[in-house]
């Protein structure tokens, strides 16, 4: 079975061919995964809740962010290659012919090479670095220089959804929604060093700074996993009530997780570790 078949059950993704993608990706060997419960094949296991783009825009405000305005497009949905170290290269921004809507507008569009979709992006103001989910991989690009880091990979990073950075820790926390297992990366040397086992399929992924922890948001088992950075254990799971989708602090000891199969918000007690109220959405769906 090809990684297209596995993601189009287990994701919903069609995938759209393009004359961008080389011969080379194209020929190379395909890692497989079972997106179900153990002994069950792909074409049987229930299609995840996951939500995936093939491309991501990143939008701002000019007179507000030090950062540039970004865009992000990629093709493909392959397995990708991974490094033994990080790789640089440089990724030259086209500039925007796009119409500026009010006080927003692409600047510039950075083509990220190779193949896969992409999920969660998290920057870090004081590097310029942003932290990009691509695939089966985690890519890094400076927006003062232009270069674009390929991180290397374990052979559990199939599809990668979030990205939580701990400075003080020096680590990067990275959600795998297909293995339910969160990577460890040193970001000194820009290298795995463990993994970590939490829910079933973990999508968002976020530290806390009131608390000192990390939460990894498990999408298909409806629940969070509370993660300690020092030891990289998990301390607790949170029973939520619902899918849980991006979480938030409000720095004041409470996260609020959006349960997009409910309709709800709910609201964890940090010092707890326990959800002490939902709040309903209205008419809306699927926050």
């Amino acid at each position: 079975m090809t990684v297209h078949q596995v993601l189009t059950s287990c994701f919903g993704i069609r995938h759209t061919s393009s004359a961008a993608t080389t011969s080379a990706e194209a020929a190379e060997p395909q890692d497989v995964a079972n997106c179900g419960e153990p002994g069950e094949t792909a074409e049987a296991a229930e299609p995840k809740k996951h939500s995936h783009h093939r491309g991501i825009k990143i939008l701002g405000v000019a007179t507000m962010l030090a950062a540039p305005v970004l865009g992000i497009a990629a093709q493909g949905l392959d397995v990708l290659p991974s490094p033994l170290f990080a790789e640089t290269t440089t990724v030259t921004p086209q500039s925007s012919t796009a119409t500026p809507q009010g006080s927003y507008a692409v600047t510039a569009t950075y083509h990220v090479p190779g193949s896969g979709t992409f999920d969660y992006q998290t920057y870090d103001s004081s590097t310029h670095d942003l932290y990009i989910t691509h695939g089966s991989r985690v890519e890094v690009l400076n927006t003062g220089t232009d270069q674009l880091k390929v991180l290397p990979r374990t052979a559990d990073m199939i599809g990668v959804h979030g990205i939580a950075l701990v400075k003080d820790q020096g680590k990067a926390f990275v959600t795998d929604g297909i293995t339910s297992k969160v990577t460890v990366y040193d970001l000194k040397t820009d290298k795995p060093t463990g993994e970590i086992s939490v829910g079933k399929g973990p999508d968002n992924i976020m530290y806390d700074q009131t608390s000192g922890k990390v939460f990894a948001m498990n999408s298909d088992g409806n629940s969070a996993s509370v993660i300690n950075p020092q030891t990289d254990q998990v301390e607790a799971t949170i029973q939520l009530g619902g899918s849980p989708e991006e979480a938030l602090s409000d720095g004041q000891g409470h996260l609020y997780v959006a349960l997009n199969d409910q309709n709800q918000v709910a609201r964890i007690d940090t010092s707890t570790l326990k959800v002490d109220g939902h709040y309903g959405v209205g008419d809306g769906d699927g926050p």
